[in-house]
């Protein structure tokens, strides 16, 4: 692969036109793209770049080593893919003899390779690489796309970074065995004013704007039962800034800071404290899977 390297301009890693990332929306579009899915499910680690990148429906670069694992169990080197069609070792993407493939480990979704299910594959610059429901791009490293640049690049992980033995399957809860389970119902008063929320036996009244915050965390957190507890249950700032009922024409984020805040008081004062939780760039969620009609 050749091109003119430019830290004036970005070019489309498929098909070398200008683009906003490394690959442009027309060559984005064709990767499998399971929905809902988001960035912070993709996460990977390489010590030892070999020349050659996994490319996400985002832009970002993954660095691949001469043998990388592709998983759902969180490593400190390789790929984990946080979604119910990724087996725990999923595939493998391997360097031998100046040659790259992809390997099945008898995953349970299977691999494709530009749609074709395979079990062991030879791999070429621009292949559809499919693990289970989540696509990317193979790309032989071109010396253009470095992985920091702007927002394009792939966190870059430490081993240290990535919780080793964080369980992924359990009886009763497969999915998400580290995010708690426990009664939380909220309700809507009848002068349709206030509400209130329920939980380990107390009941404590809200104001609408409060009721609406805890509801859409806890209707996201509920909705999302796909996403990998990681990343399961976060709302941004801007959509609680635009479809919060606010008192205020121009809410901003010191409005939401603030009504955060109060919100963890009232949590606070029966016993949930951290019961809300925030991540730059993600949001806030409830750290815990609510139950209750």
């Amino acid at each position: 692969m050749t091109g003119v390297c430019s830290a004036e301009m970005v070019s489309c890693a498929i098909c070398g036109t200008d683009s906003r990332s490394n690959l442009c929306e027309g060559c984005a579009s064709e990767l499998d793209n399971p929905l809902p899915f988001i960035a912070e499910q993709v996460l990977s680690a390489a010590v030892r770049p070999a020349g050659a990148w996994l490319i996400d429906v985002w832009g970002r670069v993954h660095p691949l080593e001469p043998s990388t694992t592709i998983g759902r169990t969180p490593v400190a080197r390789g790929m984990s893919l946080f979604h119910a069609s990724i087996s725990r070792r999923h595939a493998e993407v391997v360097r031998e003899r100046g040659s790259w493939y992809v390997h099945d480990l008898n995953s349970k979704c299977k691999t494709r390779v530009n749609g074709d299910p395979i079990t062991d594959s030879a791999l070429a610059h621009g292949d559809r690489v499919s693990f289970g429901m989540v696509g990317f791009y193979f790309v032989i490293d071109d010396g253009c796309r470095g992985e920091d640049a702007d927002h394009l690049g792939s966190r870059t992980l430490k081993p240290k970074d990535v919780p080793l033995a964080l369980p992924i399957e359990s009886e009763g809860d497969a999915t998400h065995p580290d995010l708690p389970r426990f009664h939380f119902r909220l309700v809507e008063a009848p002068d349709g004013l206030s509400g209130f929320f329920e939980a380990r036996g107390d009941c404590v009244k809200l104001s609408m704007l409060q009721l609406q915050f805890l509801r859409i965390l806890h209707d996201r957190m509920v909705s999302q039962a796909e996403v990998h507890s990681l990343a399961r249950g976060y709302v941004s700032s801007e959509s609680l800034l635009s479809d919060l009922p606010w008192d205020s024409k121009e809410p901003d984020e010191n409005h939401l800071k603030q009504l955060v805040r109060r919100i963890r008081r009232i949590l606070d004062g029966v016993g949930l404290g951290g019961a809300i939780e925030s991540q730059r760039g993600l949001g806030y969620r409830l750290r815990f899977i609510p139950t209750g009609v």
